[in-house]
């Protein structure tokens, strides 16, 4: 800041957390109407991703990171033209940050939080993919809590559980005597959700008549009650959902190709378990804590190689099979340390204990990373096995010291006794 006050930057990079009375966020504050800003963070919480992005933060970067990839988005930086570097406090996300239960500082979560950051302002709607179990929901509630929307009702509807002639009734109401049973006008919840966000889980499976009514309304942001005679204004946003391919679904001819367009005006792809392993134990700790207060246990931990046979697991069921398997060994655990027996059947196979065995090596290429980066990542692990002992790490990889000092100065990484941990922790 100093600096600043004789000399101008073409951009700046800083860290969140520093070791100073400012974070990087007050840094932000500081140069965002002046220069581009790109965060660094080892902690990449939604609430986090969302203040960076709400402050005009051209980017944020998650811990670990290849310098290549803050090359490209210094390049990227360097390529705008000054009058394209704005303030996008104007666009400032309306309501208080909130946590919401969503968990994970893995890159694909990262990536997952500052596509969040950047629709939530706006009133397009919004098409959430991704598996069973990932999640779905809790996006759809962290886009409506950090909108202007956020005063109104979050209304989330399953489409999948209706008929389409409950549906028709539960989304857009009716009318006294519109059918058997209708004693009374009632409102439908796209009219409760009014000033909010409708939320339309599983909307794959809407039948073709019901998506040609969905469409009018998001077209003409009108509805109207089954049996009623006049349209009605909705002023809701519109969230969806699915688990299935609705682009794959149009080409087989079951999902309107004129509806697909509209809801996916903006797309986003919540990640499998299998792709953010390293978030695992983080919604281990989060879910046993539930999960002992449940059983009435609450001196419960997991044992090492339970940690890493559910880190090895591919989880086909996601988060939510995740939470599950929590919950069984919580009751089943016969003493305080949760042991692998404990786990339920399906990961009590051969492969998955095996799988287990390997994990910490496993874990280094998880992500499939270059081949650069995967002999960086070997050389931490071998110096973390070893205790920063120079002289065995360089026999255990093969190469002498001289060798072993080049690679070292390659990745930046300094082999004095105790300094290397610190990268190495990064890593994990």
């Amino acid at each position: 800041i100093r600096i600043f006050d004789r000399e101008t930057f073409d951009l700046v990079i800083s860290d969140i957390n520093l070791d100073a009375a400012q974070t990087g966020l007050d840094l932000l504050k500081e140069f965002r109407q002046h220069c581009p800003v790109i965060l660094i963070t080892g902690f990449g919480t939604l609430d986090t991703v969302v203040k960076a992005t709400q402050e005009g933060a051209w980017d944020l970067i998650s811990k670990p990171f290849k310098v290549r990839e803050v090359i490209d988005a210094v390049e990227r930086v360097l390529a705008q033209k000054p009058a394209e570097t704005s303030d996008p406090t104007d666009d400032a996300l309306a309501s208080p940050l909130e946590q919401i239960g969503m968990v994970g500082r893995s890159p694909a979560m990262l990536k997952l939080y500052k596509e969040i950051a950047r629709v939530a302002p706006s009133k397009s709607t919004v098409l959430i993919m991704g598996e069973s179990g990932t999640g779905k929901e809790l996006v759809a509630r962290s886009i409506h809590q950090h909108s202007a929307h956020a005063k109104g009702h979050f209304v989330p509807v399953n489409c999948g559980a209706l008929t389409e002639t409950l549906l028709e009734a539960e989304l857009f109401g009716y009318v006294k005597g519109a059918f058997t049973g209708a004693v009374s006008d009632r409102r439908g919840l796209w009219e409760e959700a009014e000033d909010g966000t409708l939320f339309l889980d599983e909307i794959g499976e809407t039948s073709p008549a019901m998506q040609v009514k969905l469409l009018r309304a998001l077209q003409e942001k009108e509805i109207r009650r089954v049996g009623a005679t006049r349209n009605l204004h909705v002023n809701a946003r519109v969230i969806t959902a699915t688990n299935r391919d609705l682009k794959q679904e149009v080409e087989n001819g079951a999902f309107r190709e004129d509806l697909y367009y509209r809801l996916s005006v903006f797309t986003l792809h919540t990640p499998s378990l299998r792709e953010r392993r390293s978030d695992i134990p983080l919604l281990v700790d989060r879910f046993i804590r539930k999960a002992a207060e449940n059983a009435q246990r609450h001196h419960l931990k997991f044992e090492d190689l339970t940690i890493r046979t559910l880190v090895t697991y591919d989880w086909p069921g996601n988060v939510r099979q995740l939470e599950s398997a929590i919950e069984y060994a919580a009751l089943h655990a016969r003493g305080d340390e949760i042991k692998p027996e404990d786990l339920p059947p399906e990961l009590q196979s051969v492969e998955v204990r095996e799988a287990a065995a390997r994990a910490p090596l496993a874990a280094l290429f998880d992500d499939l990373p270059t081949l650069d980066e995967l002999e960086r990542r070997y050389l931490l692990h071998v110096l973390k096995v070893v205790g920063g002992n120079k002289t065995t790490t360089a026999s255990l990889m093969g190469v002498d010291r001289r060798t072993l000092y080049r690679m070292a100065n390659r990745f930046n990484i300094n082999l004095t006794e105790g300094e290397h941990e610190t990268e190495t922790s990064d890593q994990c």
